[in-house]
């Protein structure tokens, strides 16, 4: 059996998503084949503009986004953009097709589906089309535009939007987040992770996840963490007046009083003559992603303040993310979900307008993080779950009460076999508490 998995590199998701099947595939499934394909346009422009376009909008240009999220809720605009960009990419995806002899097809991105649906049916091909629909709460409308293909869906609020636009019930089928394989709850300890990071020297490490294309205001909050934490941080200048303080002279922030070692100098335990070594120390790991220049700033910043700044470009998160106690990123499916079932709560800075609505919903409706758009709040907020026992064990139980599960061996399964015993998962079923507030839906 050989399956074929088509995708854009448009953000991270949905190569993520791809690379997880394949993943799975190789370690459950050694019988079967599955082969990952990037479709890429030869046009220079069109190419800018799916992924490097995407990018501008939806993370410095909100109004534009916001525009054209709009027009694109509107059914004849959604199937010509969809067929004017198809042209770009059909003569490549018709080679692919013909030349791998697929079983079975898989679409990553709304923009392959309707081409691979149009030259299936002209090459009189008997295959079934699957199709990953990467965003698993607010579903953008352009998704759902072929009513033959099965859908794959991560809620049942991504499901009824798909119910919207007229897929019948058969064809879209509910599982649980799909991640890489490596993302499992119980995968490998803080500790030991730690140890094998050469990281085990640090108290608290914080996680900045910048996702495959950087970080929304990404320079700012990693600057505003580390003046934050340079208060408190055992290799830090001495800063006496960054916080106010209680009545038992431990630092105060959002109202509440916090560990006695975050005081930035020995004045805390003056009378108990302790040296500032014993300051708690913090390391900031921020992975950039594909932003160069992210990285490049980032650097400067680490320059400054080397004790507590690390910076990567583009990594495996499932190495670094089990070392850490807090997660800092935008709203983007793989970074909420990963984090979450690796029972990390999170500080969620950025969302796209719509289509990223509904995953910082989950989070904060669901008490298992914060949503926190500037950055020096972000960081007193993020200094706050650290240093609060109580809070971060409240945060944690309430991300047990989730009961998470990685569904990349039933997504596996279904593709591969096109058996369905799994049913709706309870996993991510407390999203439907959540009020649809501000949701555009489909216009015929």
């Amino acid at each position: 059996m050989k399956t074929g998995i088509f995708y854009l590199l448009c953000g991270g998701g949905h190569l993520a998503a791809s690379k997880a099947i394949v993943a799975e595939c190789g370690q459950n499934f050694p019988g079967e084949s599955v082969e990952i394909f990037e479709i890429k346009s030869s046009n220079r422009l069109v190419g800018w503009l799916i992924d490097g376009g995407y990018t501008v909008a939806t993370n410095y240009l909100p109004l534009v986004w916001k525009f054209l999220y709009w027009i694109y809720t509107r059914r004849p605009i959604i199937a010509t953009t969809a067929w004017i960009f198809g042209r770009f990419f059909y003569r490549d995806i018709k080679k692919l097709i013909i030349d791998g002899k697929f079983d079975k097809i898989v679409s990553a991105h709304f923009f392959l589906t309707p081409v691979m649906v149009e030259i299936v049916a002209k090459l009189n091909l008997k295959i079934p089309i699957f199709c990953l629909v990467t965003d698993p709460f607010t579903v953008p409308p352009y998704w759902f535009l072929k009513k033959e293909v099965n859908y794959v869906v991560f809620s049942a609020r991504a499901r009824d939007f798909g119910a919207r636009a007229g897929i019948a019930d058969d064809k879209i089928k509910i599982f649980n987040p799909l991640l890489n394989p490596a993302f499992v709850a119980s995968a490998v300890s803080v500790s030991a992770s730690r140890v094998s990071l050469g990281l085990e020297k640090f108290d608290k490490i914080v996680l900045v996840a910048g996702g495959g294309n950087g970080l929304p205001q990404g320079i700012k909050i990693v600057r505003a963490l580390c003046e934050e934490f340079a208060t408190c941080h055992s290799s830090a200048p001495e800063r006496s007046d960054k916080y106010s303080w209680g009545k038992n002279g431990n630092p105060v922030v959002n109202h509440q009083t916090l560990d006695p070692r975050c005081r930035g100098d020995d004045k805390t335990r003056a009378k108990d003559k302790v040296r500032g070594d014993d300051k708690p120390s913090i390391k900031i790991i921020v992975v950039c992603g594909r932003d160069k220049n992210f990285y490049n700033q980032v650097k400067k910043i680490q320059k400054k303040y080397p004790a507590i700044a690390q910076v990567f470009g583009f990594v495996n998160l499932a190495e670094i993310m089990p070392a850490t106690d807090v997660v800092v990123g935008k709203a983007g499916p793989a970074v909420v979900f990963e984090s979450l079932l690796l029972k990390k709560p999170l500080v969620l800075n950025s969302y796209i307008w719509q289509q990223e609505q509904g995953n910082m919903e989950f989070v904060v409706k669901n008490k298992v993080g914060y949503y926190e758009p500037k950055p020096s709040k972000l960081a007193s907020r993020v200094l706050e779950i650290l240093f609060d026992d109580k809070k971060i064990l409240e945060l944690k139980d309430n991300i047990d009460k989730l009961k998470l599960k990685n569904g990349v061996a039933e997504v596996t399964r279904y593709i591969l076999t096109e058996k369905y015993n799994l049913g709706c998962p309870t996993g991510i079923e407390p999203v439907l508490s959540v009020p649809q507030t501000d949701v555009i839906t489909i216009i015929p």
